[in-house]
């Protein structure tokens, strides 16, 4: 009877292993982004940054789709963001050292001056994210601004449902590891044992009798 076992050799044991841990982080660094993805449309709504809806505010966590209200601020700075240089503001609502908000720049939203804007994005708090954490420092450092540690860098207009490639990249990476375990696997060798062999052979031996004896 012949018996199918797994053979892997050691240098594929270590390439899935690294391989593993690469996609694993990718899909795990793509997971929030899925998350936010399917999350509820409806932002939470932190009212006026001049008179802020405390109880909701209190109920924001990192990475949640909010609502806030506010006068921007002439105090900021320009970035380019994406492959394409897209143009963002980066300001803060006056009023209120809790919010750093960032807007992409279009024809109709030039950013000329103060103005009275409702901005609805993805929420990060100051104390747990990173990226939050570096915008937090530079209006210290920069434009000696101190935003409250309690905080939130808010990303305009980025609402669930919108952000397809997150939602990609996630799919990608998940599709990658499916064919990382099944190249891992795949390698498999038919094990012989001696009774096989045994009875392979007693046929062959027996096929050769019957021939000679129909050649007589």
């Amino acid at each position: 009877m012949k018996k199918v076992s797994f053979y892997v050799g050691k240098k594929n044991f270590i390439t899935f292993i690294i391989a593993s841990l690469i996609l694993l982080y990718a899909i795990y660094a793509f997971s929030d982004n899925v998350i936010y993805f399917f999350s509820d449309d409806t932002p939470i709504d932190l009212g006026d940054a001049l008179e802020l809806n405390t109880e909701n505010f209190a109920k924001v966590k990192d990475g949640d789709y909010v609502q806030i209200k506010g006068i921007t601020s002439i105090q900021g700075g320009n970035i380019k963001k994406g492959v394409t240089g897209e143009r963002h503001v980066v300001y803060y609502l006056n009023g209120s050292s809790k919010f750093i908000i960032d807007s992409a720049v279009t024809g109709e939203d030039s950013f000329s001056g103060p103005h009275y804007r409702t901005v609805k994005g993805r929420a990060f708090a100051f104390k747990t994210n990173s990226k939050a954490a570096k915008m937090q420092a530079f209006f210290a450092n920069s434009l000696y601004l101190d935003m409250k540690d309690d905080g939130f860098f808010i990303e305009d207009g980025v609402v669930p449902r919108s952000d397809y490639a997150g939602l990609f990249m996630f799919v990608f990476f998940i599709l990658l590891m499916v064919l990382n375990v099944f190249f891992f696997i795949k390698p498999i060798k038919r094990e012989t044992t001696q009774e096989d062999i045994d009875r392979e052979l007693e046929e062959l031996f027996d096929s050769g009798a019957d021939n000679d004896r129909k050649d007589r």
